[in-house]
């Protein structure tokens, strides 16, 4: 059931159970990954057009003076020799060099629209031993800040297609078209059901986080070793102590009979019936 309103959302963190994601809770961080170290080697890779290239001085006529600057040319040899001069660059183009500039400031913390996704807690919370967070995100309403959104995980849905985006060698790129590249993937990641918070200020890193606003619980995996649990029980106590916040922790279970799972308790993810 979707638990979603016009204010604000519902979105998922899966975690292993390690120092770095205890951290999550304990001092409100989340970690924005670069996209060059995603394990799927087609994210955020566009398919480059490098037969832009030859429209380089009437498409970006700034990049085009400084391109025959870095190589000793005047612009009247640029001129005269523009096509030989396109050509060669066409044939030296180095796709990776491109494509790692477009993405290599830009941070990225992945969220998801399913929290009991068997597939999701084996992939990505160590085999049913990590955990989940759970937070209410505000997208609108006296909540929301626009300025802050990415301190407020604000999620932006990423989009399963068949065909990789296509992006010019040479263009003048806005934040809309560069995102669409960050939020595209290949359909047989669909059942992740991403959403991503995109960071281009902090970029890649360790970054706070709004938790006491929106963090609102926390899910042991079924398969958590008991040690593990009382580390995040107690992580939990400590912060709801200290900071005064409500944030719940519970434990997931499998469904007797079924491929599924139930988070027994939960105000909203308990499908015992």
């Amino acid at each position: 059931m979707n638990h979603d309103t016009d204010d604000h959302v519902y979105r998922y963190k899966y975690l292993p159970m390690d120092v770095g994601s205890v951290c999550a809770i304990a001092d409100g961080t989340m970690k924005y990954t670069c996209p060059l170290e995603f394990n799927d080697p087609f994210d955020c890779r566009p398919q480059v057009d490098v037969d832009t290239i030859m429209e380089a001085p009437k498409r970006r006529p700034d990049l085009w003076k400084a391109y025959l600057k870095s190589k000793g040319l005047s612009p009247a040899e640029g001129l005269q020799y523009r096509r030989k001069i396109l050509t060669q660059a066409r044939r030296s183009f180095d796709l990776d060099f491109f494509r790692r500039g477009l993405i290599e400031s830009v941070g990225v913390c992945s969220l998801s629209r399913d929290p009991l996704n068997i597939l999701m807690w084996s992939h990505y919370s160590s085999s049913h031993r990590g955990f989940l967070l759970e937070f209410c995100i505000p997208v609108s309403g006296p909540a929301y800040h626009a300025d802050f959104a990415h301190e407020y995980l604000f999620p932006l849905e990423v989009h399963y297609r068949e065909d990789r985006p296509v992006i010019a060698a040479f263009g003048d790129y806005t934040t809309e078209e560069l995102q669409h590249h960050v939020l595209t993937k290949s359909k047989d990641w669909g059942y992740e059901q991403e959403e991503r918070v995109i960071d281009h200020v902090r970029g890649p890193g360790i970054h706070t986080y709004q938790r006491n606003r929106i963090l609102r619980s926390v899910i042991c995996g079924s398969e958590m070793l008991n040690t593990d649990y009382e580390t995040i029980r107690t992580t939990v106590d400590t912060v709801n102590k200290t900071e005064g916040t409500d944030i719940g922790c519970y434990h997931v279970e499998q469904i007797d009979a079924k491929y599924a799972l139930t988070v027994p308790g939960h105000p909203r993810l308990d499908h015992r019936r």
